[in-house]
Parts: C-alpha cells; structure tokens; sequence
C-alpha cells in the first residue's frame, strides 16, 4: 500500500518535527483492504510512533490513526480496428490491435459479450491471434458485429469495443465464353455487353480475307470483312475465326460478240469477259425486214435461233451473227435502218473507252453485296443500285460490257462502295444482259444486269427463251391409208390441220398452203437441241406428244370416214 515511514509531528519545544511510525496492517480499524483487487479501496489503519522516548519526556506512547485512499490500477488500452466498420461489397479481413504493449486482446463475432471464466474464455468468446475473416454470400446482405476487450496482468481489464461490418456481395452476373481465333478479343463477356473483335491485316503472309462465327449476333459497327467488328455479346458461347488467304480468282475469258454486215444487233456486243464456269447467252434482234442468216460461233456455223447460249465458259470464243432481207437478199453494209429499226438512243453507247483489264489478272476478287443479277426496265423509271465489298478509298471505275463509262453516268458513295446506275444512262443501253465490272485499285467485282423494255415483254421472253425460230415437226402413222401431220410451233404452240380422205386411199393432215410454210416444215423436221442452243428440250417432248395424239385422232377420223362410205 505504500504506507509513509515516518510522519510529521509536533514537541513542545519544538526539539522533533518527524518521527517513525510502525503500522499495523493486520488490524484494520475501518474498510477493508484486499490486494488481488485492482479497483479503487478505502481503508483506516493504526500506527504507533517509534522512538517515543526521545520525544515523549513522559514515556508515553503516542498512537495514530491514517486512513489511506488506494487508487484502482491502470486499466489496458481498448482494441481497435484497421477497417472502419460500415458496409463493403467484398469480404474484409479485420486487424485488432491495442496500444497497450503485450495486452491479450479477446472477442466474439456472434454480437454476444466476451467473457473469462478464472482467466479462460467462455462462451464464443475466442483470444485473437490472426486477422478475423469478415464474408458475405452474393446476392445477399450479411452482418458481423465484433465484440473485443484488452487483458493485461496487473491491468484492469479494457472496456468492450464493437465493429460491426455488413458484407453486401451483388449477385453474380453470368458470362460467356468469346474464343477468337487468328485474332484479338477472347474474354468473358455479358450478355448485350459491346465487344470488338480485331484481325490483322495480314498473317502469315496472306491477306485477312473474312470472319465466320458472328451468324446470329447483332453487329454495332463494321462488317464480317472488316479487320475490326463490334458486336453485342450473345447469351451463350461462340468461336470467331479470322481467315486469311489469298482469294481464289477464277480465270476469266473473254468472248467476241459481233455483227457481220447491217441488218440487226447482237446484245451484249464487243468484248464480253466471263468469269471461269459461267454461263453467258447473247440474244440477236433483225431490224424490221430482215431475218437471221447465218451464226458463227468460234468461226463455225450452227444452227441460229433469236438466242445462243454459252455453258460452262472454259476458253475464248467469238460469236457472228449476219442478217439478211426477208425473201433471201443479204444486207449491203452501209444500209440506212428502216423506221422501225431499234433507236439510235438504245444503241450500245459510242462513248465507252476500251478495257484495259487483264482478264488473267491475279488481283483480288471482291464481292458484290447487294444488286447482283439486278434487272432493269423501262417502267420502273428508277435508278440501279449495286454494292460491292471493295474499300471506298481504293475505288477507280466502273465498267459495263467491259468498257469504262463516264463518271456522269452513276454517283459513287460509301458504304463499302455503293455504285448507283442512272436511269437515263440505263435507258441507252440495249435490250438484255449486261456486264457490270466494280473496279478499285487492288481488284474488282463482278455480276450482270439485265435491261428488259417491261417487266410483261421480260416475262414473255423468259416463256419462249430459245423457241423463237419458226419450225415444224412431221410425224406420220399409217391406219387404212397415208396420214401425214404437220405441227408449227413458231409461236410456242402446236397446230394439226385435219383435212380429207378415204380409208383406201391418203389424207394429208395439216398440208400448208404457202411454199415458205413447206421448206419451213421441212427444215425443222431434222431440227434437235444443239450445245450451246437455248432451246427447251421439255417444250419440244411436248409438242412432240401433242403431235403424236393428233395424228392418232386423225386415223381414228380415218377409219370412221372409210366405214361411212
């Protein structure tokens, strides 16, 4: 207790001003004393002075009573956290210190009061030895309130301090798998979330060429032959490929449409390319008066129709076609055309300069996009739209029947490269198909029009393509007598003349009248399909059929007449 050894006192000669004292501490005359208790105390002792003889002439003892105040010991430092308590969206790990040195920090995390039991935790209560994990759970809101004290020997214990903390973890957001191959852009992505996808320009060697794998999604911006794309991210997994190769170029062979002499014209006309395995028909129109005469096709005459038909280009060929009068006098050269003769105006247009193209050039081969095999007639009265996938900035011309036209005849825009024919330059040009050439500085495109004067006229055509030439298939079939027939399908129909006979004797059936309708007849009786020929090989079967059962009904008619007589 730290009791003084010595008081004060008073003689009185004043010979002593202090003297010892011995204190008695078993005997408490009032309070009480207990050392284990480190809280303030209040007790009285008595105390006897010492050397009462040399103060004290009389030899009487002197006694005296303290009463003595013990202050409570020192108390530990609290703990504290290193985070704030409060609301995180991610789990924390709490640090708990106390300034006090060597204190032993003790907490619960339940929200419960942490207690010892002779020196020994109880309850939940636990001694603090590492960081305490604060978690949550996603989607959900969770709370964790942490109670701590300080303990240190000799010490009063430390006041209760509580952290509460509230883990609030969003729900998960599903994502999916991008795998890009040959570029940039492999991740997880949100559904709808923005994603841009990044090719090189070349790889290996080769060009980028286009991307598979964004069927399906929604694009932002570019396109799937653009190096970069932005797209919305699907809600499931998907693989993009980037391709870089050098595109196949197809040979490309060029054909010679001509005319021989006046009299008529051939659309399309003048040097024609034609891609590798295509197809390519050109038709031939007599001026008014005059009738095909003759067609060469590779220097070889066939048989001449209103149309002629190239199948599976492989080479170059020429095509040659010469007119004649009607009645058999061929054409002079310099012939005026008759007034029906085709107008100037729709005549192929003088002014186109000649290609320059390599038809074996090994530059790349774009697309056309939109307006492929388009068809144009004079009473839409609108323009002719075409795009190809060739970049804006490298675009030069425009090509049609292989010859450059003036830049006045279309407008050009981006987008990649949007070429819109005019409708008064398409109204110059010729009835039937077309070439239309794309050209940029690093390749072109390629696809055909077609210019009709109707959609009805068109459509006509298309039902009679190939069977234009007047003609007639002879069958015959022997009943009782000589039955001849005589089909005409100038006009894509069959016609049977009955006429009369006796069942002994011979009818003739279908006999024309006319010498020209003869050698007509007879020039399509050995007529067949050729190669290159347009001709409809079902349409012939069918004339054929109907022939054949006119020619039967004529026997029957035959029969009955010879038994009637």
């Amino acid at each position: 207790m730290n009791l003084p050894e010595k008081v004060n006192i008073t003689t009185k000669f004043n010979t002593r001003t202090t003297a010892s004292v011995e204190w008695n501490t078993e005997y408490i005359k009032s309070g009480s004393y207990d050392p284990s208790i480190l809280t303030e105390q209040t007790v009285t002792l008595r105390g006897r002075v010492t050397d009462v003889y040399s103060i004290n002439v009389d030899n009487v003892w002197e006694y005296l009573e303290l009463t003595i105040n013990i202050k409570a010991a020192d108390a530990a430092e609290a703990p504290t956290a290193d985070i704030t308590p409060g609301t995180y969206t991610e789990n924390q790990s709490v640090i708990l210190t106390s300034a006090t040195e060597d204190a032993v920090i003790y907490y619960t995390t339940d929200g419960s009061e942490p207690a010892l039991a002779d020196g020994v935790p109880s309850g939940t209560t636990k001694q603090y030895t590492a960081p305490i994990a604060v978690k949550g759970e996603a989607g959900q809101s969770v709370e964790t309130t942490i109670k701590a004290f300080a303990v240190k020997s000799g010490m009063n214990n430390s006041a209760v301090e509580t952290f509460t903390y509230t883990i609030d973890i969003p729900a998960p957001v599903k994502k999916y798998t991008l795998t890009v191959v040959d570029g940039l852009g492999s991740g997880e992505y949100e559904e709808n979330e923005q994603v841009t996808i990044t090719a090189d320009e070349f790889l290996y060697g080769m060009p980028f060429w286009d991307w598979t794998g964004l069927e399906g999604v929604t694009i932002v911006s570019g396109s799937e032959i653009d190096l970069s794309v932005t797209f919305l991210m699907p809600a499931k997994d998907i693989t993009v490929y980037a391709h870089y190769d050098y595109p196949y170029i197809p040979p490309v062979y060029i054909i010679e449409a001509s005319v021989s002499g006046a009299g008529g014209s051939i659309s399309p006309s003048g040097t024609i390319y034609v891609d590798a395995g295509c197809d390519k028909t050109f038709v031939f129109t007599p001026d008014e008066g005059f009738e095909i005469d003759k067609l060469l096709v590779d220097g070889k005459q066939v048989d001449a129709s209103q149309k002629y038909r190239f199948w599976y280009v492989d080479d170059n060929h020429s095509i040659e076609v010469t007119f004649k009068k009607k009645g058999g006098q061929e054409p002079t050269t310099n012939q005026e055309p008759t007034t029906n003769q085709e107008p100037a105006t729709k005549q192929e247009p003088t002014t186109k300069q000649e290609s320059t193209t390599n038809p074996t050039s090994t530059q790349l081969r774009y697309k056309i996009l939109d307006g492929a095999d388009s068809k144009w007639s004079e009473d839409t009265n609108g323009n002719l739209m075409i795009r190809g996938n060739g970049e804006f900035s490298k675009f030069t011309c425009v090509k049609v029947d292989g010859s450059i036209i003036d830049a006045s005849n279309y407008t050009a825009r981006e987008g990649s490269t949007i070429i819109t024919l005019k409708a008064e330059y398409l109204d110059t040009l010729a009835e039937g198909s077309h070439s239309f050439e794309l050209v940029w500085t690093d390749g072109s495109a390629y696809t055909t029009f077609t210019v009709a004067k109707n959609e009805d006229s068109d459509d006509n055509d298309d039902s009679n393509d190939d069977n234009d030439a007047d003609g007639a298939d002879n069958g015959s079939n022997t009943g009782n007598g000589n039955v001849t027939g005589n089909v005409n399908n100038g006009a894509g129909a069959g016609n049977i003349n009955n006429g009369t006979g006796t069942a002994n004797g011979s009818m003739d059936a279908g006999i024309s009248e006319t010498k020209a309708a003869e050698e007509n007849a007879a020039a399509s009786a050995d007529a067949s399909p050729k190669t290159g020929d347009a001709s409809h090989t079902e349409f012939w079967i069918m004339l054929m059929a109907a022939a054949l059962e006119g020619i039967a009904e004529l026997v029957m008619l035959a029969k009955r007449k010879g038994k009637e007589e």
